[in-house]
C-alpha cells in the first residue's frame, strides 16, 4: 500500500519501461527517495529489456517523414530494440521525466548506490525537494483546472498551460 511504501527511506528502480508508472507513484509519494541508474546504465537496461518509446509500427506509418530528415535532425523515435544505438536511446531518454524531474538520485555502480544510501543528509534533502516539487506541481495543476473551468463557464481568458514558476 502507499502508506507502507512511504515508510521506506529509498526505492531503487531499474526502469524496464520508459513510462514506468511505479516511478511516478514513488516520486509523488515523496517518502522514499527514488534512485535510478545514470545514463550510461540506461542504454544497457534498455538494450537488455527492449523498451522503446513507441511501437516500431510507427516507423511504417510515418515512413514519409524519414525522407524529410536532415543531417542534424534528431534520431527517429522508432527503432527495433535489438538494433538500438546508445546515442538514439539517450537522445530520447533526455526528454523523459526520469531525466528531467528534480531531486532524483542517480548511481553509476552498485558501490556508489550503497554509498548514497548511507548518506542520510542527501536522502533527507532529496525527500524534501521531491515533496516541494510535488506541492508546486499540484498548485500549478489545480490553478490550470480552475482557470479552465472558469473559461468554459464564463468565456473569460483561456487558461495558460500549467507552469511551476507561477
Amino acid at each position: 500500500t502507499f502508506p507502507e511504501m512511504r515508510r521506506f527511506r529509498a526505492a531503487v528502480l531499474f526502469p524496464w519501461d520508459p513510462a514506468l508508472m511505479a516511478f511516478y507513484e514513488l516520486y509523488s509519494l515523496a517518502g522514499p527517495v527514488v534512485f535510478i541508474p545514470r545514463r550510461a546504465w540506461i542504454y544497457k537496461v534498455q538494450h537488455l529489456t527492449g523498451w522503446i518509446w513507441s511501437q516500431p509500427a510507427g516507423a511504417v506509418e510515418l515512413a514519409s517523414l524519414a525522407s524529410q530528415r536532415g543531417a542534424d535532425s534528431p534520431p527517429s523515435p522508432w527503432w527495433h530494440p535489438q538494433d538500438s544505438k546508445p546515442e538514439d536511446v539517450l537522445h530520447w531518454y533526455a526528454y523523459s521525466d526520469k531525466q528531467r524531474l528534480p531531486h532524483i538520485l542517480r548511481f553509476g555502480s552498485l558501490a556508489e548506490l550503497f554509498r548514497l544510501l548511507l548518506r542520510g543528509n542527501a536522502l533527507r534533502r532529496a525527500r524534501r525537494g521531491m515533496r516541494e516539487h510535488n506541492r508546486r506541481a499540484l498548485r500549478a495543476g489545480l490553478r490550470w483546472y480552475r482557470d479552465a473551468v472558469l473559461w468554459l463557464l464564463t468565456g473569460s481568458q483561456a487558461p495558460a498551460s500549467p507552469c511551476l514558476t507561477r
